[in-house]
Order: structure tokens, then sequence, then C-alpha cells
């Protein structure tokens, strides 16, 4: 997975990159494997990516899986918008 690379590679040189996920199964043990930050929240039903605490991509897509023409995401530039995610993620 490319991105998944490119999420190593940026954890490697100290930059914070977190994945937060439902369950664990092989493909956490893979993100883990590769130095990357895992947090098991089973209860989060919240599906989206941010960026440097101000882009949001919001939606139905899972950015580390496999989308489907049905799915769905928008993005959203807004610190505002973006922190209040990561407060909702961060103190579940």
């Amino acid at each position: 997975n490319v991105l998944v690379n490119q999420l190593s590679e940026l954890a490697h040189i100290g930059i914070e990159v977190l994945i937060i996920t439902t369950a664990s199964n092989p493909e956490t043990e893979y993100l883990l494997q590769r130095g990357l930050s895992v947090r098991i929240l089973p209860e989060v039903k919240l599906c989206t990516t941010i960026i440097d605490k101000a882009i949001v991509w919001y939606g139905a897509i899972n950015a580390l899986g496999y989308a489907t023409e049905d799915d769905n995401v928008i993005k959203v530039v807004d610190n505002k918008l973006a922190n209040e995610l990561l407060e909702v993620l961060l103190t579940s």
C-alpha cells in the first residue's frame, strides 16, 4: 500500500501519525510492524482522515482500505472542524 509506505516514512522522520481503527486484525498488526501508531477504539464509527489538523477528508471511504463505487468522501479545509473531530476521536 503506497499510502502506508508514505505514512511509515513520515513517522520515521518524526511526523506524528496516528491511525484509529475499530478492531485489531492482521492489517493493524502490519501497520504496527511498519512503525505506525495504532489505537483500537471499537465504539468509533467516524470514517475520516485528518491532515495537519486542518484538512479533513470525511465520508465512507476507508483511506487504508478498498473503496467501492458507492463510497463517497468530501474534503473540507477547516482547522476548527479538524480539531473538533480530533477531540471526539481522542477522547473516546
